[in-house]
């Protein structure tokens, strides 16, 4: 890691951070046992060594203060980690999670769609007879989003955007997502404004309106989002593996032992500092006892470890949290149609309608 010359501004000052929040930032990442300097923590990795035994597990993440830069926090502990780890991270995203698709399929042929924080953009081959656009604050992610997907459905799209402020046309889509985005947020009040993005982004339908399938997840005129959830219910801990995939226990595990460190700290914090832990392609992973070729949750060895902010939602909070941000938007009505949890998520998918006169 370079070392600032005398005057110089270190990475965490670069990226807008105060010197008393990197100090905080990085007790944080100390705390995960990467030994991070406040240069790590504002975004660069960290690394293990023979004698230093990386964590896989969440941490809190530094609770904010008068002083607090939420902005600038979220470039350094999300955005910089993404386009850090992008290529990896695309790797291990090519499956999609069930109801999304199902949401999707509800959608008329000729649809538009807006993917807000598309990633590298998985979802954008689900149907071939729509059109969705993707929006990320990652320009890597973005690039492999256009260069994997657009070739095979060209009439998608893909651009630089952000959750708080797309850039994408007000009330032109039919319908929106947002997966695994919003608890990337650290503050109440951003989360709200993205949720805001959301409802602005949607043609709101006519009041009266009645869908032509009420059992249908998906439909014009409404958006879903999915954040991780606190309460994982034993079937779907999540576990961070040294590749930084993420793993589930069957819910007979769970049952038959007490609960692990980092489920303890899953159901203690909401905010949390989580892992990314390269692969490093010289070391295959060494072998379980089951045989199935997982890495232990802590390694030795000098992996460069990134530290990605999450927000993880109790249950009731992702529908409080729409409500709220409803409020403020007079011109619209927004009603939930349906929510619920999947595969350690919570989830909802809301109707957005022209307000009654």
């Amino acid at each position: 890691m370079a070392v600032p010359q005398q005057g110089e501004p270190t990475e965490a000052e670069a990226a807008g951070i105060s010197k008393r929040q990197a100090k905080r930032l990085a007790k944080a990442a100390a705390a995960a046992g990467s030994g991070a300097s406040s240069s790590s923590a504002a975004g660069g990795p960290s690394s293990g060594s023979a004698s230093t035994k990386v964590k896989s597990t969440p941490t809190p993440a530094p609770a904010p203060d008068a002083e607090w830069d939420a902005a600038a926090f979220e470039a350094s502990s999300v955005h910089a980690v993404y386009d850090a780890i992008a290529p990896h991270f695309s790797s291990t995203r090519h499956s999609p999670w069930p109801l999304i698709p199902r949401f999707l399929a509800g959608m008329p042929p000729g649809a538009l769609g807006a993917d807000v924080g598309c990633g590298n953009g998985k979802y954008m081959r689900t149907r071939g007879d729509a059109a969705l656009l993707g929006v990320d604050r990652s320009e890597p992610l973005v690039r492999l989003a256009r260069d994997n997907h657009e070739p095979a459905a060209p009439r998608n799209g893909v651009a630089v955007g952000d959750a708080l402020a797309s850039g994408l046309r007000h009330g032109a889509f039919d319908y929106a997502i947002s997966i695994a985005t919003i608890h990337h947020l650290s503050t109440p009040a951003r989360r709200a404004e993205s949720v805001r993005e959301l409802v602005r982004l949607v043609r709101p339908l006519p009041q009266g309106h009645v869908a032509s399938d009420a059992e249908a997840l998906g439909a014009p005129g409404r958006f879903l989002i999915f954040v991780w959830a606190l309460e994982q219910r034993g079937q779907e801990r999540r576990r961070f593996d040294e590749q930084g995939r993420e793993e589930a226990s069957t819910a007979s595990k769970a049952a038959d032992s007490a609960p692990a460190e980092d489920d303890m700290q899953w159901r203690k914090d909401q905010d949390l500092l989580v892992p990314w832990v390269m692969q490093q392609p010289s070391q295959p992973p060494a072998a379980t006892d089951e045989g199935k070729g997982r890495n232990p949750p802590d390694r030795t060895d000098d992996a460069p470890v990134y530290q990605r902010y999450y927000h993880v939602f109790r249950e009731g909070e992702l529908e409080a949290l729409v409500d709220d941000a409803a409020q403020t938007m007079p011109a619209v009505e927004v009603q939930r149609h349906a929510s619920g949890w999947e595969r350690g998520n919570w989830w909802g998918v809301w109707d957005v309608r022209e307000a009654a006169r």
